[in-house]
């Protein structure tokens, strides 16, 4: 059990700094790391690249819409840049501004992705499809690297391959790999997290500020650290007030987010307003229960691709609620906080569409599934049920076929 599990016990717990690695550990521990990501992002292109049947994305009407300035040839773009995609490139290359097209604007999505977007563009040479892509994938170097980090510090877990690849196997891991925010913000909040656990609260609250300008789940972020510092202030640890800072740097990492808003349309509340131009509102749980049921009732019937990506939302949900009573037995609340506020935000808008995308980013689910590692028929037969799941939404995907992600 964790020293961050409640008051003093009888047997001491080591500390967190006994755990943690010196630079040349962590120098030797990156070589592995870097090779299971290179395997992983190979292997993922090549898939993606093998089973393309509408390279020219035919199925994706919507890119003409909202991109005056893409590309003639659409066969060009990344195969994991697709649907969303379009709207993070929109900010890449134009700022926030008002759009036409599917009624929404890019002002519904929060802008350090784009911003980064368009910086490692000027600076490669990349054009932005391609820029994105490659921010991406450094991106799920970060994570595995931080989550690593995490589980040596947090979890005293010297072995850490178990949760890495319960993270590339998930269904949804595809998504680190796209065109989208997942990857860079699971990346700022897994480093804000390792900081918080040093006791490094400057550099946590620069990371959870990041964070607060990527996605709005910094949220349940903020809750988890939010949670922990309450804890560290019971314990009345020397300084534990400055825990308080990393959550509250998040919440202004959101401010920052209306603010920007408003610079670019004079409307602080356009995230909100063009969120509901989406569909994404609160319609409350009972609503999620029946949405939920049509949808599996319609997967069952088509069989197709997409009726993975339809099954895999219940079970999402599931793990989550399952990870949170996990990690509630072990009194480690900051974890808690993260499953059960990712869990809440998605089911009281009506639909657990979307949940497998946010689940990849509530990290203490696979840290939980780790530990399946102790059973190793289960673990491993879990995990390539899991990865031939990610294989066939991952191929829905990339040929822009619904539902989206």
């Amino acid at each position: 059990m964790s020293n961050e599990t409640g008051p003093a016990a009888a047997t001491p717990q080591p500390a967190t700094e006994d755990r943690r690695w010196s630079p040349r550990e962590l120098f030797e521990g990156l070589g592995p790391v870097v090779a299971l990501w290179a395997g992983y992002v190979a292997a993922m292109e090549l898939l993606a690249r093998f089973f393309l049947r509408d390279a020219a994305c035919t199925a994706h009407t919507r890119i003409r819409a909202i991109m005056g300035n893409a590309p003639q040839d659409l066969s060009t773009l990344p195969p994991f840049a697709r649907w969303d995609s379009t709207w993070y490139i929109s900010i890449a290359q134009d700022g926030y501004a008002p759009r036409t097209g599917s009624g929404a604007a890019n002002a519904s999505f929060f802008p350090l992705y784009g911003w980064l977007t368009r910086g490692l563009s000027a600076v490669t040479g990349l054009d932005a499809w391609n820029a994105a892509a490659w921010l991406s994938r450094l991106s799920v170097l970060g994570v595995l690297v931080c989550l690593a980090v995490w589980l040596r510090e947090r979890e005293a877990r010297r072995d850490p391959w178990p949760t890495l690849l319960a993270v590339l196997c998930y269904p949804s891991a595809y998504i680190l790999l796209a065109v989208y925010a997942e990857s860079l913000f699971l990346f700022f909040s897994l480093a804000a997290y390792a900081l918080f656990s040093r006791r490094r609260y400057g550099f946590a609250a620069g990371m959870m500020f990041l964070a607060g300008l990527t996605r709005i789940h910094v949220v349940p972020m903020g809750v988890g650290l939010g949670l922990w510092a309450l804890h560290r202030l019971w314990r009345r640890e020397p300084g534990a007030w400055r825990a308080m800072i990393p959550p509250v740097a998040g919440a202004a990492g959101i401010g920052a987010t209306l603010f920007a808003c408003w610079r670019s349309t004079g409307d602080a509340t356009a995230y909100f307003r063009h969120k509901a131009a989406f569909g994404v509102v609160g319609e409350g749980f009972g609503r999620t229960v029946r949405s939920t049921r049509d949808a599996l009732t319609n997967a069952h019937a088509n069989g197709n691709l997409a009726a993975l990506h339809t099954f895999t939302e219940p079970l999402s949900a599931i793990l989550l609620v399952l990870t949170a009573g996990y990690f509630a037995r072990r009194r480690r609340w900051a974890e808690v906080g993260i499953c059960l506020v990712v869990f809440f935000m998605n089911a009281y808008a009506g639909t657990l569409w979307g949940l497998p995308r946010y689940t990849i980013i509530a990290f203490p689910v696979f840290v939980m599934l780790g530990r399946l590692h102790r059973w190793p028929g289960v673990y491993y037969g879990a995990m390539l049920l899991s990865a031939v799941t990610q294989v066939g939404v991952m191929l829905n995907y990339v040929n822009s076929q619904t539902p989206a992600p």
